[in-house]
């Protein structure tokens, strides 16, 4: 590629269009003086190549430093802008599911505490069976009646009760 000769007879407002570069080894390597022969080529640059952005070449990455001005072209700013889009929408993703996440870490911790309560209520149920039970064989102790007391009598009705209480507690 002869730089010099590209630019002979070239009038103000016309455009040099120069073959495709990316053969040639400067332009891969990054090569700083063929980067700077290009950039003698023209007041502007414009990259509106987003596949190539990424690339460290001559023609992508070092002719910026020997040009006038450099811009993004419109496709390259709609593909930005794109990306822009996609990370708040990941965004908005990650911050439902931080959400998501607390409240599950709540509720099972609200579980923790209900199986802790469910297990106080079946040793309380189980307390209050052997109470029940000894109260009735008091109750008929060498056949005595000692349970027709009317106090005997209401206490093992209450129990039942809170054991019923308990048992439809842990139905829920």
């Amino acid at each position: 590629l002869n730089f010099d000769v590209c630019a002979l007879g070239l009038k103000e407002g016309e455009v040099i269009l120069i073959e495709n570069i990316r053969y040639y080894k400067e332009e891969s390597k990054d090569d700083e003086d063929f980067a700077k022969k290009l950039g003698e080529l023209g007041d502007i640059y414009i990259n509106d190549a987003f596949s190539c952005s990424h690339r460290k070449q001559a023609s992508v990455h070092n002719i910026t430093k020997f040009i006038k001005k450099s811009y993004a072209g419109p496709l390259l700013k709609k593909e930005i802008s794109a990306i822009n889009d996609i990370r708040k929408f990941i965004n908005v993703l990650n911050d439902n599911l931080t959400d998501k996440m607390q409240e599950n870490t709540n509720l099972i911790q609200e579980i923790s505490k209900c199986k802790t309560e469910i297990n106080t209520l079946k040793s309380n149920i189980s307390q209050l069976n052997e109470q029940v039970k000894m109260l009735k064989l008091a109750s008929k102790i060498d056949g005595n009646e000692v349970g027709s007391t009317k106090d005997v009598k209401l206490m093992i009705n209450e129990m039942v009760r809170e054991i019923d209480k308990c048992i439809a507690l842990l139905n829920k």
